[in-house]
């Protein structure tokens, strides 16, 4: 398990820098204007990514060891053909300042998607290392392409951005086919409309609160771009983007930790271990975020600057405001993972819609009194929202007090002896 989670935590330390050095990339050559403009596009593609993942990417994790693979894969893709087919007529209406990319962003969204439900699918096998390796060829793809299109063919607008999702996701798509190839086989006898239809109900049933839970959670991070793009310009919202990403990164320690753990519960049915399970890495996830917390904090405002540009003067300011959100919210991945695990997804999409109300509300509010500074806020109370709301829910479930959430002597004995366990195998300790 310790073997899983390095792994993860190794590939999610790449992937949160290589996502940061395309902000950098985009900030400093294309400016703060087509970073706000990025941002915005992605956030579209993140949120119907979600919407078409309702039945399929949501709940192969949890059905897969228990339903075929090719009684999960077929309803899967034709539910993706259908969210497609709608998003045509549907975007441009919703997001009429995006009609010019909708296309865009319906085709990518797609491939996305599909590569990302056969990458469930080995986790779902707990193959974590694979899984975690297509992730990686995806993210050193996508910066590879962007470095192609802005230095090479001189793209300096949105559009860099644009072919390079299209180079990145292809071909991990197709790497992922050929490696689906090995370890699934679809099995078409089994398939018939009856079939279809009650292995859809089963991804419904586990997938919609799943799905529903990280669309109110994504479009509670990414509301306020909109409402910023609206009352300030997309120049404000390429400096909150970039402020979000560097701050955000540092969840990658506990998505890492919730990763593996989710693998673990969906292939558990002791409720009172992963209880425990959950406890432990509650307490492991919190330690280090709030040390990283700490240590980008020391970080001095002109390091930014001269990092990101001028126009980026702000993203100190907004990350000391972001902070304390930040921090709180680490707790709710292990969570989230024990609830999705076990299929109550429910319960983290009642705290997921709690952080989207409090965003909503806030953001008309906050934004055009502080424009940026508002956003930050009004976010930063919506994390603390959530994962009061997922604790609460925790306590009554795994009956328990709140003193179990508190580092112990205990606690900390265990974590030294890990961590010389995994250093004295690679002869870094002796």
């Amino acid at each position: 398990m310790l073997k899983n989670i390095f792994n993860t935590f190794f590939v999610r330390i790449a992937s949160a820098a290589i996502n940061l050095l395309i902000a950098i990339i985009i900030s400093r050559y294309l400016g703060a204007e087509i970073k706000g403009e990025q941002g915005i596009f992605l956030t579209s593609v993140s949120l119907l990514h979600i919407i078409m993942s309702v039945v399929g990417l949501g709940a192969i994790v949890y059905l897969l060891p228990r339903i075929s693979y090719t009684k999960l894969i077929v309803p899967t893709y034709v539910w993706i053909g259908i969210i497609s087919i709608v998003s045509i007529f549907i975007l441009p209406i919703i997001q009429p300042t995006l009609s010019t990319y909708s296309t865009h962003i319906i085709i990518i969204t797609c491939i996305l998607t599909i590569t990302n439900v056969h990458i469930s699918t080995f986790i779902a096998r707990e193959k974590i290392i694979l899984a975690n390796t297509l992730t990686l060829i995806q993210i050193g793809l996508l910066i590879l392409s962007l470095l192609l299109c802005i230095f090479i063919l001189k793209q300096q607008t949105v559009y860099s951005y644009i072919y390079s999702l299209y180079i990145s996701y292809s071909t991990t798509l197709l790497i992922c086919y050929i490696v689906s190839y090995k370890h699934f086989t679809c099995k078409f006898k089994e398939i018939s409309i009856n079939t279809i239809i009650q292995s859809g109900k089963e991804l419904l049933h586990y997938g919609f609160f799943n799905q529903l839970d990280i669309f109110a959670q994504m479009l509670s991070f990414r509301f306020s771009y909109y409402i910023l793009s609206s009352y300030v310009g997309n120049k404000e919202v390429g400096v909150y983007s970039v402020s979000v990403s560097i701050i955000e990164s540092i969840w990658l320690i506990s998505r890492s930790i919730s990763s593996v753990q989710h693998a673990r519960i969906v292939n558990t049915r002791d409720f009172s271990a992963n209880t425990q399970l959950t406890i432990q890495f509650i307490k492991i996830g919190s330690f280090l975020t709030c040390i990283a917390i700490v240590v980008l904090l020391l970080v001095p405002n002109s390091l930014y600057i001269f990092i990101f540009g001028n126009e980026f003067f702000e993203v100190k300011s907004i990350i000391v405001v972001l902070s304390p959100g930040v921090a709180f919210f680490g707790t709710s991945f292990m969570i989230s993972g024990l609830f999705s695990g076990i299929g109550k997804q429910y319960i983290n999409s009642i705290a997921a819609i709690t952080g989207l109300i409090v965003t909503i509300a806030g953001a008309y509010i906050t934004i055009p009194i502080w424009g940026i500074y508002g956003a930050a806020a009004t976010a930063t109370i919506a994390y603390t929202a959530t994962t009061v709301v997922k604790l609460v829910y925790f306590k009554q479930q795994a009956h328990i007090s709140w003193n179990s959430f508190f580092i112990t002597k205990q606690d900390i004995a265990y974590g030294k002896q890990e961590i010389i366990a995994r250093l004295s195998k690679y002869g870094l300790y002796r």
